[in-house]
């Protein structure tokens, strides 16, 4: 039998050629356009995840789905050239991806990292928010010596562990206790417990009187109050030293700021012999 051009056909595992060149991919798991090979399928969402903080752009039209799988639900389509953000990386190749506020995966083949868009801080010394509060881990995530993906890992907090939070870099890396070193994890991985905050609400709570000077490892803000939503009534730079005149039994430091009283929390200034 006689063959006309472009008619024979020859199906290679999930790919559809013709004698003039691939015509389409073979719909077989619904995840993209390009097929998903069948051994990066995870059949769990929560499976150790590597941090990314980065903005990936979809190479082909892409299903996000609600689980690490291809069976997973679909929750919308990231389209061709699209950008999206990237929070995690499954072992199995999966990304995880922030969808409209929703955690999603789409496959880690059809989607292409901005190389720019690391917004990871290098410096532990970028202005952090002083919490003082207990997460708990929604994953396996490492802890890290830096607020950083490149950071030394520590350790691991497993899922369902709680650890106490010190404070949130402008990066959303967590300042942890990790067994008493300083540690950095990445918020989206620890949920904060609400009933959590041991900030004090009366700047009359048992304070003990102190006379001495403070000098600040990091830039902090001075509130008016001993607690993160007090008001700020300035900032003391790194290295910079204050008037310490008391500490909160939650751990605040009242300080003489330019004569008036104010209040700094003590993991950020360290007190001279």
């Amino acid at each position: 039998m006689g063959l006309k051009k472009y008619a024979s056909t020859l199906v290679i595992g999930a790919m559809v050629f013709t004698s003039g060149g691939v015509i389409s991919h073979a719909q077989t798991d619904n995840t993209s356009k390009a097929a998903t090979p069948v051994t990066t399928v995870s059949t769990k969402a929560n499976d150790n995840i590597t941090v990314l903080d980065k903005t990936g752009t979809a190479t082909h039209d892409v299903y996000i789905r609600d689980n690490s799988n291809t069976k997973g639900k679909i929750l919308g389509t990231l389209n061709k050239s699209k950008t999206i953000k990237v929070t995690g990386k499954t072992k199995y190749g999966w990304y995880k991806v922030d969808y409209n506020g929703k955690v999603g995966y789409v496959y880690s083949s059809y989607v292409k990292i901005d190389a720019t868009s690391d917004n990871n801080s290098n410096n532990n010394n970028d202005n952090i928010t002083v919490l003082d509060k207990t997460g708990t881990a929604t994953h396996d995530v490492y802890i890290r010596d830096n607020s950083n993906t490149k950071g030394k890992i520590l350790g691991t907090l497993n899922k369902n562990k709680t650890i106490k939070v010190t404070g949130k870099t402008k990066y959303g890396w967590y300042k942890v206790d990790y067994n008493g070193k300083v540690g950095y994890v990445y918020s989206s991985y620890v949920k904060i417990d609400a009933t959590s905050d041991n900030n004090s609400n009366n700047n009359n709570d048992n304070i003990t009187v102190l006379d001495k000077i403070g000098t600040a490892t990091h830039d902090v803000y001075i509130r008016d109050n001993s607690n993160t939503k007090g008001k700020i009534l300035g900032t003391l730079n790194k290295n910079k030293t204050i008037k310490v005149t008391g500490k909160t039994k939650y751990g605040w430091y009242k300080v003489d700021y330019n004569g008036k009283v104010g209040y700094v929390y003590s993991s950020y200034v360290k007190i001279g012999a």
